[in-house]
């Protein structure tokens, strides 16, 4: 049996024993009380054993102890670097592909700057041959008014001389 039902069982003897009057006594049955003790002198053997081995085993148990302790800490210390390492490969991985982003916008914007500035070359480009031309074009309005203008004088003047003058736009009344 436990050691510790039987003294269990005799303090609830002692404590349910008669008290003497008066005095710090009390009165307790002979036989159960004699009958626990006897209890306890063949269950501490067996305890006594039982702790004397656990005592004599003590250095050993603490000692597997320890290196069980020591083994977890360093199983803890590798998956507290592995998540560590893992952790800052994730941040070394956003830093860079934040940095290729902001290569990538840089050349973006280095592209678009550098087609802006093309199509602003072709549209002064195209602006000065248009303007050119147009000056082109007017003079050349300008020469054959006035080659016209030239031609229809001298013809005024054939027909002047013949003694008939035509009037100006009315040509192609005139009888034949």
């Amino acid at each position: 049996m436990d050691v510790a039902k039987l003294l269990d069982e005799l303090e609830v003897v002692i404590e349910e024993g008669w008290s003497i009057p008066l005095a710090k006594r009390t009165l307790v049955e002979h036989g159960t009380c004699v009958y626990l003790i006897d209890l306890l002198r063949t269950a501490l053997p067996e305890d006594l054993a039982e702790a004397q081995l656990i005592k004599q085993n003590e250095d050993k148990i603490l000692t597997d102890a320890r290196a069980q302790a020591e083994e977890i800490v360093q199983l803890a210390r590798r998956q507290a670097d592995l998540i560590l390492g893992e952790s800052q490969l994730m941040e070394m991985a956003k830093l860079r592909s934040r940095a290729i982003v902001q290569q990538g916008e840089q050349q973006v914007a280095k592209i678009v700057q550098r087609a802006q500035n093309y199509a602003d070359e072709v549209y002064l480009k195209l602006e000065r041959d248009l303007n050119f031309l147009l000056a082109e074009v007017k003079d050349m309005v300008a020469r054959e008014k006035h080659a016209l203008a030239e031609a229809e004088r001298d013809f005024q003047a054939r027909d002047w001389r013949r003694g008939t003058r035509l009037p100006v736009g009315r040509r192609n009344d005139v009888p034949r």
